[in-house]
């Protein structure tokens, strides 16, 4: 049985920031250091301040950016730049993408996962690239001052159960009535974002996630730093159950009906030098459960790659 909670989100006031395409991040855990300068170029309320504040050279100290970072979350609520819901909610998203095949959606709920379940508890254990030591301590950091999430963990739900109505297909019924927020990136991508308050929405949508499995996709070291952080605060006496907020971590869940017949590639980002060839395919068979093969050189060999595997996969 997963337990996963709604929650009062914060929200920028669009009438002080103008477009929200310009203040948000790109969605995953990774930002490379060009989008890092890019999107503290883009807007001076930019999240990223927030997800990925860079160092300074007057830095003193490895909890400079995280502080700052608390300085900004504090400063954008003070002068409303940042408002709160005031009820709790399911925030549902629809993200639709362009390609050759013509549009892709997927849909994601957002909300709280307590932090002292257990794998046994209806979480699958994550079968992803171990997270860096650096990573984990980066975002202990931000957690241990900002007491605050700036970006979800992301889980695919996983639906065995027989039931008439899909989790997608009740997410879609739900925000029919609703208007959403919509965002439309640069690239084409259309993010759209409903808030459901209706308590009997919110109970819908409760009940049907009780038998999901989780599976975790993005966001390792960011929920291992939450686990991390819980348990010191514990340690020193803190108690209190899902109402205490380290003991809960934003997540998002996105609805996927099987996971055993679908094929979900994984892009694994390798930084250094050019590489040959030969190191290429050197560094990547490090990568733990990642089975390699040369697909060619050329600029379409990783696609032709993709849509073979999506055929054997598609094999009995």
């Amino acid at each position: 049985m997963v337990q996963f909670l709604p929650f009062c989100g914060w929200r920028f006031d669009l009438s002080q920031v103008g477009a929200l395409s310009d203040v948000i991040v790109p969605a995953g855990s990774v930002v490379t250091a060009d989008q890092q300068r890019e999107l503290y170029r883009l807007h001076p309320c930019n999240t990223v301040r927030l997800t990925h504040n860079r160092t300074e050279p007057e830095d003193a100290g490895p909890l400079a950016a995280a502080r700052r970072a608390d300085d900004f979350f504090r400063l954008w609520r003070r002068e409303g730049i940042l408002v709160r819901d005031h009820a709790a909610a399911w925030y549902i998203l629809q993200t639709i993408s362009a390609t050759d095949s013509g549009p892709a959606e997927r849909w994601g709920l957002l909300g709280l996962l307590p932090l002292d379940e257990t794998p046994e508890r209806g979480r699958k254990p994550a079968a992803a690239q171990p997270s860096s030591a650096t990573d984990i301590a980066r975002l202990l950091q931000m957690q241990t001052v900002c007491r605050a999430d700036f970006a979800p963990v992301c889980l695919f739900a996983e639906d065995s159960s027989a039931a008439d109505e899909s989790l997608e297909e009740l997410l879609q019924r739900v925000v029919r009535p609703l208007t959403p927020t919509e965002c439309i990136l640069d690239c084409g991508t259309r993010h759209r974002l409903w808030t459901v308050t209706a308590p009997a929405a919110i109970t819908a949508i409760s009940q049907r996630i009780d038998d999901l499995q989780l599976s975790l996709f993005d966001g390792a070291a960011a929920l291992q730093a939450s686990a991390e952080l819980l348990q010191t605060l514990r340690d020193s006496g803190e108690a209190g159950g899902v109402e205490f907020p380290a003991a809960r971590r934003l997540a998002c869940l996105l609805a996927v009906e099987n996971l055993q017949l679908q094929f979900l590639p994984r892009i694994h980002r390798i930084d250094g030098p050019v590489f040959t060839g030969h190191q290429l395919r050197t560094a990547a068979q490090q990568i733990p459960g990642l089975l390699c093969q040369f697909v060619g050189n050329e600029s379409f060999a990783l696609v032709d790659a993709l849509e073979l595997a999506g055929l054997n996969a598609d094999q009995p």
